[in-house]
């Protein structure tokens, strides 16, 4: 009879699921050799990110996944933060470490560790800026390696004043102006810091 069937298997947690540790997951692993120290705050963030998204896991950080799931049980779900406070613990200075909480959710630690470290502030925007100015290709450094230096600033500046966007309409431009003249921005930088002697005439003509 019908009725006298046995329920199915509970379904599994597959390994494309957020909530899937395998059995190569462990809390003494490190996910990324970058370790904070507190002025590094931001290499180490995107490194975590970069890390735990290849995982599947960085939703847990940023709120995106904020509850369990069926199949995932409430254990599921403790083992995970467990898992992940872990890996976040193991690339922390142990200078920073020994001035935390002991935290149950990864979500808190890291909006802890963002509070405390990430920054935005008027005299380091201006550092930045200073730095990208006094930016110089030597004359025996390739172009690749003065490029180089100077995307390093940039990417760091972005994280200070990330681009102007608008929602007002959905005709609004004012994004992509921003975008254009940072763009047009970073080509004089560029054209400004290469040596003189083999490209002032290049620079002057472009």
């Amino acid at each position: 009879m019908a009725g006298d069937d046995p329920p199915p298997p509970p379904s599994k947690i597959g390994p494309t699921s957020p909530f899937y540790l395998g059995t190569q997951d462990r809390p003494g692993d490190f996910i990324t050799p970058t370790c904070i120290k507190g002025e590094d705050y931001n290499e180490w963030a995107d490194d975590i990110q970069l890390a735990l998204e290849a995982r599947r896991k960085f939703g847990f950080l940023d709120g995106s996944i904020n509850s369990l799931i069926p199949p995932c049980t409430q254990s599921d779900w403790n083992t995970i933060q467990a898992m992940l406070i872990s890996w976040i613990m193991n690339t922390i200075d142990p200078e920073i470490k020994c001035t935390l909480s002991k935290y149950r959710d990864v979500k808190r630690l890291w909006d802890t560790l963002k509070t405390r470290f990430a920054l935005v502030n008027g005299p380091r925007i201006q550092q930045i800026k200073s730095s990208i100015a006094k930016c110089e290709q030597t004359k025996d450094m390739s172009i690749a390696t003065y490029f180089g230096k100077l995307s390093t600033l940039w990417e760091e500046l972005n994280h200070h004043e990330p681009l102007i966007t608008c929602t007002c309409c959905s005709a609004c431009t004012a994004g992509q102006q921003h975008e254009k003249r940072k763009e047009a921005s970073r080509l004089h930088q560029f054209l400004m810091g290469l040596y003189s002697d083999y490209y002032a005439p290049l620079r002057t003509n472009i």
